[in-house]
């Protein structure tokens, strides 16, 4: 047995590995012709493709992605081919020969050649449910792999995006959402893509998705259109003026109107996932600082967006997630807006008691209980001790510093609001309380502290009115005998005690921060906190303390300790000089130094963006690791290198504050300026003079900058009307591009119809035709045996029959010969006895004319002769004419046979033709399928050329809405621009006041120069004037001679153009009476072809009749030659008839040859006529000409004298307003000038 197994094993044929296989089919799908063998290899790598990747990839790739192409109407195919390149792309980590290298190579592939993409977006053409969602996966897996290069191939693509964006329009679940996902990435980062799809209409399809999906609180499928939308709108201006204007922000408002009610928790987590994504979708808009923001927020408040947040963000049922970022979009909505910032102050919203948890707030919750806005964010910042509620609170502390920002009166209003509830005792929520009251709650949340010192922050920062009325806040009552304490003292006897106590760092930063933008070049302030000299000696213990020491406590210490040497001066409670050894001696300038550095490069301060960025979430258990503000981060890095410095300045060295305040003078100092102001004093009162000079010159100059502002005005409103316009018709336009684009969307829509119903019908044909072939062949077949049969029995009927006729017809001729041979022996038996006698006759002629006398017995002798022989001609005839008769019937007889014949072949010939004609009607069937199928290209090319064009309008109101927004843009950077030239010379007339103030002396010479300087100035315009004035003159002259020559021109224009006319007029009248001779000489043409047509005629008959007396001639020669008289007059007479009928014959020709003669003659007149017409038509032509000249050149006059009359008006008013302008400067103006100006007047009277 075992023997037996071995002979068969060793039989057997070897066994195959996967590599060979896999090699032979790749072979297979390269070289096979067949669709159903390819097919077939496809099918067998598609099952190798899960474990041998890099193999199937390396041999069948390429003959993959060809597939696509070649067999793209083969549906069964096409699926298989999908299916193995995404078995290609994914990664099986279980798998050696799975990695990310295969998937990029794959990708490159695909993107080195443009046509790969291409053909991947033409499959989505495709209805086919399993090919369109294949194709969207392998599009997604090459995007992520090359983003780049495959959003350029996508973009290049004919209509890719558009095809692409259709997709969302599936009514299939599956392949939609795996479009969605394709955009979204496709759309992130490219300016350009982002544009196309947006014009796709893609803002009113993600929407229409959201609004099935169930609004806000749908799925992950609105999850990700809401991310479509981000991505979409992210830093594209263009595409947020799209949103905005085709009004799809109230569509994003409709979305954050839900039911506030609490919902199931797996419903809840994807509710706030949506809602958080659709308030970053509003964040995008009003970016600070973005050219578009103003108006976007004033289009969200007005479609009710911000009162929307606010009710989120005030919800019980909203986490503190969603609501950090509600708070967040609320805050740049109102940020830098004064009339947003003053509506956003009087909304109320829900009371929550911020004491209590969540839960109790659900349980607690009342709609009615409403309580301002303000109140709110203080309650929510101030009062929340929640660590889960961090990011909410940081967002209401945005929220308060962006009601603020930008806008003083509102930062003085709530800072004298917050003082005066701390004053009365108000145990509501206060930033002024929080900081001076640092009490154990204050202590167990240290964000209270530090949140109220950011807001109080915010309100100082570079505000010298905020901090001079801060710094005058106090507590303690004198006249009790109470001690009275400033804010400042309070605030670092409550830093002191943090840094004693070791208190949470978080408390201590906040302070910091607070004291150093608050003392930063305030001196008054500064001198405040170095009243408490121990407050000095404990940040320097602090800075120099080694042990359980906190980097960012030391470095902020040593940063606020410069600040106050900085800032400090001679008569400080701590003076510079004292100041100075404690930083550089005590603390060291090295430690210094280096405690500041280090701060700087601390990764809180370095790194502090990315530090902001990282959500509640992801930041662990525990504080956040929050312990700086934005603001404060800014001021550290800008003013860094000057307080690092600050140590190395001399004690003696003064230091003016940006205020313009000396921080600390010299005494020796002091008493120079004390003498140099008396020395000013002395000299103020000899300079008043200048002084009201110079202020008259200031003066003017703010006129002239009003006037400036005036015409800047009237230029910006003419820019925004014109912007207006513009808008308008960018509207217009875009209204019209959108009824085009529907009616091309609905033309195309028609004839992809039309296509489809060709191809129908062109499919209905194809089987038609081939019906029609079968029934031909067999039709044919069915003629072909008939025939046959019909062609053996005419065969044989006509051999039948030509038998009988030809032995009819032999008959016939034997008869007919020997009747013919007897009637021929007779004839010539009579010709040759006519013969005898006539020669008898010619004999007896002879005779009679020897012999005269007997002419007249002989003569009739010879016309009895002549008679009988005349009897027996006729008799000869006569038998002739009965033998030719019978040759006829035999004829007739054999024709009768032969057209029998004929009419057999006739029928035979039929059939051909009918065989012709069935296969003439199958050519026909094949051409029709041919212009069929050439109907349904042309279809399909008018189809793609519908498309182009519609891309290329589409990129043409693009193209305008960009120049719209250029213009736009334009408008308003030349508004901020007026408005900073204004500003400037506000403050350049300042700095001129302060200067004139200041130098006195100097400002005497320069008012002098000026003077001397202004004289020139009216003399030269004097002289320019008068100059301008006199080349206006000669100008004047000029033009007037310009206008007398053109006047001039004009009149001859005019006569040239009246002699025009006339010429026109005359050529007219010789071409009408031209035309009428043509008319009369094709008349006599027409009469003289129809005579000569009659003569023809005419001669052809007399030609006839000559030919018939020609034969008579013979005839009566033949018969004359008998001999008598008669014969020779009749001989006689037929000459005479002839020579007639030639004489007639000629006449006819003369007549014929005189009327071609008057037709040539009529058709020279008429060619005379033609050239005559052609050569007053000409004339016509050019007197036209010459008139349109005339009256172009007298146009062209008329408008260089209005241009020179405008320009002498202009100069005139210009001569006027420089006289003006000198008689308000204090100038006198010449008499002759007022003369000329009243001569001026009375020649305009």
């Amino acid at each position: 047995m075992s023997l037996f197994t071995g002979i068969l094993q060793s039989q057997a044929p070897p066994k195959q590995d996967a590599t060979s296989t896999i090699q032979t089919l790749c072979l297979r799908l390269s070289t096979s012709t067949l669709l159903e063998d390819r097919r077939a290899a496809i099918q067998g790598l598609r099952s190798f493709a899960r474990e041998y990747k890099e193999t199937v990839a390396s041999g069948g790739l390429r003959g993959l992605i060809g597939t696509l192409s070649k067999d793209a109407e083969d549906v069964d195919t096409i699926k298989v081919v999908l299916e193995t390149l995404l078995l290609l792309f994914v990664k099986d980590e279980s798998n050696p020969e799975s990695s990310e290298d295969i998937a990029l190579w794959l990708t490159d592939e695909f993107t080195q050649k443009q046509e790969n993409i291409t053909v991947l977006i033409d499959l989505l053409q495709d209805s086919d449910f399993y090919i369109r969602l294949y194709t969207l996966q392998l599009l997604v897996a090459i995007l992520n792999n090359r983003p780049s290069r495959t959003q350029e191939c996508i973009l290049t693509a004919p209509l890719g995006i558009s095809r692409l964006v259709s997709i969302l329009d599936d009514k299939r679940d599956a392949v939609r959402n795996e479009g969605i996902l394709l955009i979204i990435n496709l759309s992130s980062g490219h300016t350009d893509i982002q544009k196309l799809i947006a014009f796709e209409n893609a803002f009113e399809k993600a929407f229409y998705i959201i609004d099935s999906e169930g609004g806000i609180d749908g799925g992950i499928v609105a999850q990700d259109c809401l991310q479509l939308l981000s991505n979409l709108l992210s830093y594209n201006v263009s595409n947020q003026s799209f949103f905005r204007e085709t009004g799809c922000v109230p569509k994003l408002a409709k979305l954050f109107e839900f039911d506030q009610r609490d919902v199931a928790p797996y419903a809840k987590d994807q509710r706030d996932t949506n809602v958080q994504y659709a308030t970053r979708v509003v964040r995008l808009f009003v970016v600070p600082g973005g050219l578009g923001t103003a108006a976007n927020q004033m289009a969200f408040f007005n479609a009710g967006i911000l009162h929307l947040m606010l009710i989120i963000a005030f919800s019980a049922f909203s986490d503190y997630p969603t609501r950090a970022e509600a708070l967040k979009a609320v805050a740049d909505l109102i940020r830098e807006n004064d009339v947003l910032q003053e509506n956003f102050a009087q909304m109320k919203v829900t009371y929550l008691d911020p004491t209590v948890p969540p839960e109790v707030q659900i349980q607690q919750f009342k709609p009615d209980d409403m309580c301002y806005v303000i109140e709110g964010l203080l309650d929510l910042a101030l009062l929340t001790s929640s660590i889960n509620a961090f990011d909410a609170r940081l967002a209401a502390c945005r929220c308060l510093e962006s009601y603020f920002a930008g806008n003083q009166p509102v930062r003085l209003h709530f800072l004298n609001h917050a003082i005066n509830l701390h004053m009365n005792g108000d145990p509501s929520a206060n930033i002024l309380t929080c900081l001076i009251n640092l009490d154990s709650d204050s202590r167990g949340d240290p964000y209270r502290v530090w949140l109220a010192s950011v807001i109080f922050l915010h309100l100082v920062y570079d505000d010298g009115e905020a901090k001079a009325l801060a710094t005058s806040v106090t507590e303690g009552d004198a006249e009790a005998g109470e001690e009275v304490v400033s804010a400042i003292q309070s605030i670092s006897a409550n830093l002191v005690a943090a840094l004693e106590h070791n208190y949470d760092p978080r408390i201590i930063v906040g302070y910091l921060m607070l004291l150093c933008v608050w003392l930063y070049e305030d001196s008054p302030a500064v001198d405040d906190f170095l009243t408490e000299g121990s407050s000095v000696q404990s940040l320097v213990s602090a800075v120099k303390q080694s042990s359980n020491s906190n980097v960012l406590v030391q470095g902020l210490c040593a940063f606020f300790l410069g600040i106050l040497y900085e800032f400090s001066h001679k008569d400080s409670p701590i003076p510079r000089a004292t100041l100075h050894p404690i930083l550089a001696s005590r603390m060291g300038r090295d430690h210094y130094l280096n405690k500041v550095t280090k701060l700087r490069e601390n990764p809180r301060v370095r790194d502090f963006e990315v530090f902001m960025e990282v959500p509640m979430s992801r930041r662990g258990s525990g504080l956040p690791d929050v312990f700086f503000d934005h603001t404060f981060i800014d001021f550290l890095k800008d003013n860094y290198s000057r307080i690092l410095r600050a140590i190395d300045k001399d004690p003696s060295e003064a230091h003016t504050g940006s205020n313009g305040k000396s921080n600390g003078i010299s005494a020796e100092m002091l008493e120079s300026l004390k003498t140099q102001l008396e020395e000013k004093e002395e000299e103020l009162s000899q300079l008043q003079t200048t002084i009201l000079s110079l202020e008259q010159r200031v003066t003017q100059e703010q006129h002239e900058v009003q006037r400036t502002k005036e015409v800047a005005t009237a230029e910006l409103h003419r820019q925004r009307e014109a912007t207006e316009v513009l808008r308008r018709k960018h509207e217009a336009d875009a209204t019209a591009a959108a009824e085009r684009n529907r009616a091309a969307v609905a033309e195309i829509q028609r004839i992809r119809w039309e296509t489809e119903q060709a191809a129908r019908e062109n499919m209905a044909l194809k089987r038609r035709v081939s019906e029609l072939e079968n029934e031909l062949k067999r039709r044919v077949a069915e003629l072909d045996g008939q025939l046959k049969r019909k062609v053996a029995e005419m065969e044989s009927l006509m051999k039948k029959k030509t038998a009988e006729l030809e032995a009819e017809i032999d008959k016939t001729k034997r008869e007919t010969n020997l009747q013919l041979r007897m009637a021929t022996e007779d004839h010539q038996a009579a010709i040759s006895e006519v013969e005898n006698r006539v020669k008898r006759a010619e004999m007896a002629l002879n005779e009679a004319q020897i012999k005269e006398r007997e002419a007249a017995t002989r003569a009739q002798t010879a016309e009895a002769a002549v008679a009988a022989a005349e009897s027996r001609t006729k008799e000869a005839v006569e038998n002739v004419h009965a033998a030719d008769q019978a040759v006829k019937a035999a004829n007739d007889t054999a024709k009768a046979a032969e057209e029998r014949a004929m009419a057999a072949e006739e029928t035979a010939r039929s059939a051909e033709e009918k065989v012709k004609t069935a296969s003439d009607a199958s050519r026909a069937a094949n051409e029709k399928v041919t212009a069929a199928e050439e109907y349904l290209r042309l279809s399909e090319e008018k189809v793609r050329l519908l498309e182009e064009s519609k891309q290329v309008l589409e990129e043409k109101v693009a193209a305008m809405m960009e120049k719209v927004r250029a213009a736009e843009g334009l408008a308003e950077s030349l508004e901020e621009g007026m408005k900073e030239k204004f500003r400037i010379a506000e403050e350049s007339a300042k700095s001129l006041e302060e200067e004139m103030k200041e130098k006195i002396r100097v400002s005497e010479e320069l008012a002098k120069s000026l003077e001397e300087e202004m004289k020139e100035k009216v003399r030269a315009a004097e002289e320019s004037a008068k100059s301008l004035e006199e080349e206006m003159k000669e100008k004047l002259k000029a033009s007037e001679e310009v206008i007398t020559a053109a006047n001039s021109k004009a009149a001859t224009a005019e006569e040239r153009l009246q002699i025009a006319e006339e010429n026109k007029r005359i050529a007219e009248e010789e071409l009408k009476a031209v035309e009428e001779k043509t008319n009369i000489a094709q008349e006599k043409a027409q009469a003289a072809e129809e005579e000569a047509r009659v003569a023809k005629e005419k001669a052809v008959a007399a030609e006839e009749r000559a030919i018939a007396a020609e034969e008579k001639i013979k005839v009566l020669e033949e018969s004359a030659k008998s001999g008598d008289g008669k014969a020779q007059e009749r001989l006689h007479a037929a000459e005479n008839t002839a020579k007639t009928v030639t004489e007639k014959i000629k006449a006819i020709e003369d007549q014929l040859k005189s009327s071609e003669e008057e037709k040539k003659k009529a058709d020279e007149e008429a060619k005379k006529a033609r050239a005559n017409a052609t050569e007053a038509e000409q004339r016509i032509s050019t007197a036209e000409e010459q008139a349109k000249t005339a009256k172009k050149e007298k146009d062209d006059v008329q408008t260089q004298l209005e241009d020179l009359l405008m320009v002498l008006t202009d100069l005139e008013e210009k001569r006027k307003n420089d006289k003006e302008r000198l008689k308000a400067l204090g100038q006198e103006v010449s008499d002759d000038e007022d003369d000329d100006d009243e001569e001026g007047d009375d020649e305009d009277e």
